[in-house]
């Protein structure tokens, strides 16, 4: 009995001992990593045309304090994505070549016609740009009136009512304005006209999100069969939208 009493309090030491022993291993690598030698000593910007670099490692908030192998990518690509003409980023980080910053830039998907002036929208709607004369490859929006000062980085709907909005929230969801030769908001309708110039009387702002459903379910059936000629839809003039053909 005295024997077996002596060896647990031994084998409890010797446990002990090497529970220690892996804590104070973990502390001196924890520590180790930690050194001054891997910390962000450089950073590189890629695929940027019109934004400073600086100003994007402005976003990032990357600075030479930060470690590279506790650096969480994450939340440096969300920092970039604050900026409203970065549409993707991400980021790739070296012992030997500190942190690599990769953006894509907001591409021009449509233009917003005003009496005096064109803006550049992306495809999420957010002015990117202005331009002095039409770009006939984008989608041409009119009927939005902008009085004051305009914010680069802004959404159109910050200027835009709240009727034209249901459907402009739907055209700039990233996808949709690319279907589109132009848009034009009339205060209590739109009309749209598709690439392939036939113009869909879209009618009032009503039911936006069931009317561009049923919108491309037509169009696919139009490009399956390729024996008509179509040159209008209507989505009001009846119980179920019209197609006319010549």
């Amino acid at each position: 009995m005295t024997d077996k009493r002596k060896r647990r309090p031994r084998r409890k030491i010797k446990y002990f001992r090497i529970f220690l022993s892996i804590i104070l291993l973990f502390l001196i690598v924890f520590a180790f990593l930690r050194l001054p030698i891997f910390n962000v000593r450089e950073i590189t910007v890629e695929g940027n045309d019109k934004i400073d670099s600086q100003v994007i490692i402005s976003y990032s908030k990357l600075s030479p304090k930060d470690n590279l192998i506790f650096l969480n990518k994450d939340k440096v690509v969300e920092n970039l994505l604050e900026n409203p003409f970065i549409e993707e980023a991400s980021i790739k980080k070296s012992l030997l070549n500190g942190v690599t910053i990769q953006v894509k830039e907001s591409q021009p998907a449509a233009i917003l016609q005003l009496a005096d002036k064109y803006l550049i929208l992306d495809r999420f709607g957010i002015i990117i740009d202005e331009g002095s004369s039409l770009m006939l490859n984008l989608s041409l929006v009119k009927g939005i009136k902008i009085d004051g000062q305009i914010n680069f980085g802004q959404p159109i709907f910050s200027y835009a009512s709240k009727e034209k909005n249901n459907l402009l929230e739907e055209l700039f969801n990233g996808e949709n304005i690319y279907k589109f030769k132009s848009v034009i908001l009339e205060e209590d309708q739109a009309q749209l006209v598709l690439k392939n110039e036939v113009i869909v009387a879209f009618g009032s702002y009503s039911k936006v999100d069931y009317k561009l459903k049923v919108l491309d379910l037509m169009i696919k059936n139009i490009e399956e069969d390729g024996s008509k000629n179509p040159s209008m839809i209507l989505m009001e003039d009846g119980p179920v939208p019209i197609l006319v053909v010549d």
